[in-house]
């Protein structure tokens, strides 16, 4: 989604998208110089995969800007990392005032817009597309492996990126827990493919700013509501059809990834302001990143500086 810009991705994995790959510390400014492409913004997205980071500004024109996702996760990475742009941008809303930088906004993530499909058409009962992981999510392990066993006609486990669309297609209901009060993908994936999402109930975490609880999507408290929901929208088809078509015009209308494009933009056109983060600053954030590479560039940098003060 460019808007009309010209868009230039650099990526540590591969992607029709991705003009180039890069790996580790990043330098962009060399990148500019050697493509005689000098950018107004440059929006460095923090990945899954969290090996690639930007060393350099590219210039004093150029705005540096980024988005937080995993802040639910990497919190005190992440409170580093923000004193090093112009602009952060974080996907929980929670997070805003605890990341400590006053140029943060709240950009939740989003889905692509979906077809529906009729809930006499889906195949599965219930999906989940995540981790597996038992020992750093014991809770949820324990719930997919009671749905798997009472709801056989079910998907659950991981898969690639470009899957999931059609997995929740197939789906009547999607199973949720979020970790540490996330309003995490699943969300507006889930919802946009017209599936019913089925989630524990968060606390304060913006979810009640974007959807309607008993509209767009069902909560559970506990064990027995999860299955007591699950099992009353099978029986009910009308109702399940109600929500997930609800759901699907909610996300349409307000989540998808073109929205957010058209929102991150607008705060975009009113920062002014650049930062000039210290080599301290630079090497507690690359420390907290673990990335080696930063660490021994800027402990260089910090090291001549308290030479020539002296």
């Amino acid at each position: 989604i460019t808007l009309g810009h010209d868009v230039r991705v650099i990526s540590d994995v591969a992607h029709p998208y991705a003009g180039g790959r890069a790996f580790g510390l990043f330098d962009p400014r060399q990148w500019a110089q050697k493509n005689c492409f000098i950018p107004d913004i440059l929006f460095f997205i923090e990945g899954g995969t969290r090996r690639l980071f930007p060393a350099e500004r590219v210039s004093e024109a150029t705005k540096h800007v980024w988005y937080a996702i995993d802040s639910h996760i990497h919190l005190q990475e992440h409170q580093a990392v923000a004193k090093l742009f112009d602009l952060t941008f974080v996907a929980h809303y929670e997070y805003v005032a605890r990341l400590g930088v006053d140029t943060t906004h709240w950009l939740p993530v989003a889905a692509a817009s979906m077809s529906h499909v009729e809930t006499s058409q889906r195949d599965l009962d219930t999906a989940y597309v995540g981790s597996m992981n038992r020992g750093m999510y014991e809770s949820r392990a324990r719930l997919l492996d009671m749905l798997m066993q009472r709801f056989p006609r079910s998907y659950i486990g991981r898969a690639k990126p470009e899957e999931i669309p059609a997995i929740y297609h197939r789906a009547k209901i999607v199973f949720n827990w979020s970790l540490n009060n996330d309003v995490n993908m699943r969300y507006f994936e889930a919802m946009s493919a017209g599936a019913v999402l089925v989630t524990n109930k968060l606390h304060a975490s913006g979810a009640e700013f974007l959807f309607q609880p008993g509209i767009d999507y069902l909560e559970y408290a506990d064990e027995a509501n999860l299955l007591q929901s699950i099992e009353q929208l099978l029986n009910d088809p009308k109702l399940l059809d109600q929500i997930g078509r609800h759901g699907q015009k909610t996300v349409q209308a307000k989540h998808t990834y073109l929205q957010r494009a058209q929102q991150l933009m607008q705060q975009l056109g009113s920062l002014k302001t650049s930062v000039h983060p210290t080599p301290l600053e630079c090497l507690n954030a690359y420390e907290k990143m673990d990335c080696p590479e930063g660490v021994a560039l800027y402990a260089s940098r910090l090291l001549s500086e308290i030479y020539r003060r002296r």
